[in-house]
């Protein structure tokens, strides 16, 4: 029955309200304050939206205070916010029960870790999907195509539709991306600037600009009204984690431009190259050889991927897609430092199969790449166990320059 709902939920939130902290007390008042308008609402929605609406909220306050984002926020923005949330997903109807939520999809999950919420994925079904699925394939020696030298071919182009494109933008973005008030920008090292002045033909906005402090990169910026416009339509409602969201929302992104902040996004990371972007942003493929004294011919071969990052989720989720390890490197409370790394076979042929579709775009990240593909290829066949195998292996990493 109806009122064996309105019960419900309010226990529910009420047990919401006991796991926040008491530095969070402002915010339980504002929790209050929307429970009484989801109770209204009760007709309109069905209980597991409305559960998972309160857990974006719980989140993304949560993630204000990790970040040292300042409360001093107006009650009344903050409920505008949070109304603007209730009506998209009302609109969109995305959500109609945890039941019928697909495995790619991000679910909400409290994590308890020093007081923290945490988004996290369904793992297990996650894990397994990808285990089923991937268990058998090996990978091609074909290259997958560099394909925004296709963007003119449709055919053979997936970054001519902006819904996509959008998705690499935000993952760029997030990655080693910045942005202020009046300014929007994303750094490149100088050997990646082709693909800045491709993003900027690509966009139709933009320059490119050196760093007064170095000449080992440059950034595309967007500086002008229309420019700004044009980035945040490509990339809203596209991020993983809150910090480049909370500078929209900080700055007035949707006032200015009169387009509503679309929240979090729910997505696979195998549905679009949003990891790829984030990938040319901040991840660097290695190959690593050292000795062995268990190996055939006294020597071990790895290969990596590693990213490091101030804020936890966004390596958090992709750990949780395509497997890997998270560790704390710099536990200093005022300035944390993850680094997501892997080294393992099986996470990264998962990884390739992904790159299979959407390959790395700046020029070092794609040409390291496929040498670290090479390398696996020789694993996969066996002829790291050979002596000629390991010279072609050898003959590979010199020629690797970072």
């Amino acid at each position: 029955t109806n009122s064996s709902k309105v019960s419900l939920n309010m226990v529910t939130y009420l047990l919401l309200l006991n796991y926040m902290t008491e530095t969070l007390y402002k915010i339980k008042v504002h929790l209050l304050i929307m429970m009484l308008y989801y109770l209204m609402m009760l007709y309109l929605q069905n209980m597991s939206t409305m559960f998972y609406n309160i857990m974006i909220y719980i989140y993304n306050m949560s993630l204000y205070k990790q970040n040292n984002i300042m409360f001093c926020w107006q009650v009344g923005k903050i409920f505008n916010t949070l109304m603007d949330l209730f009506k998209f997903y009302l609109m969109t109807n995305t959500l109609n029960t945890f039941n019928k939520q697909s495995a790619g999809n991000f679910i909400l999950v409290k994590y308890i870790e020093n007081d923290k919420t945490t988004m996290l994925k369904d793992n297990e079904m996650n894990k397994s999907k990808i285990s089923t699925d991937n268990e058998n394939i090996k990978i091609s020696e074909h290259l997958p195509l560099y394909y925004k030298n296709n963007i003119n071919d449709s055919s053979k182009s997936t970054l001519t539709d902006d819904n996509l494109f959008g998705y690499y933008l935000a993952g760029l973005i997030e990655g080693d991306g910045y942005i202020g008030r009046k300014e929007i920008s994303m750094a490149f090292h100088i050997k990646d600037i082709k693909n800045a002045y491709w993003l900027k033909k690509r966009i139709g906005y933009g320059k490119v600009l050196p760093y007064s402090n170095t000449n080992n990169a440059m950034r595309l910026c967007f500086y002008s009204k229309d420019a700004r416009k044009r980035v945040f339509e490509l990339m809203n409602g596209k991020f993983v984690g809150m910090y480049k969201l909370n500078n929209l929302i900080k700055y007035g992104y949707d006032k200015e431009f009169n387009i509503n902040i679309k929240p979090l996004t729910m997505f696979n990371l195998w549905d679009n190259p949003w990891f790829t972007g984030f990938v040319d942003a901040d991840g660097s493929f290695g190959i690593d050889i050292s000795k062995s004294k268990t190996h055939k011919l006294k020597l071990n071969v790895k290969i990596h991927l590693r990213m490091k990052q101030k804020y936890q989720h966004n390596l958090t989720m992709m750990k949780d897609c395509f497997g890997g390890n998270l560790n704390l490197m710099n536990k200093d409370k005022e300035m944390k430092i993850y680094q997501y790394s892997t080294t393992n076979f099986k996470v990264f042929k998962n990884m390739m199969l992904y790159f299979n579709k959407y390959p790395p775009l700046n020029n070092s990240k794609y040409n390291h790449y496929t040498k670290v593909r090479k390398v696996y290829l020789l694993i996969q066949n066996k002829e790291h166990l050979t002596k000629s195998g390991m010279d072609k292996i050898m003959s590979i990493k010199k020629n690797t320059r970072d």
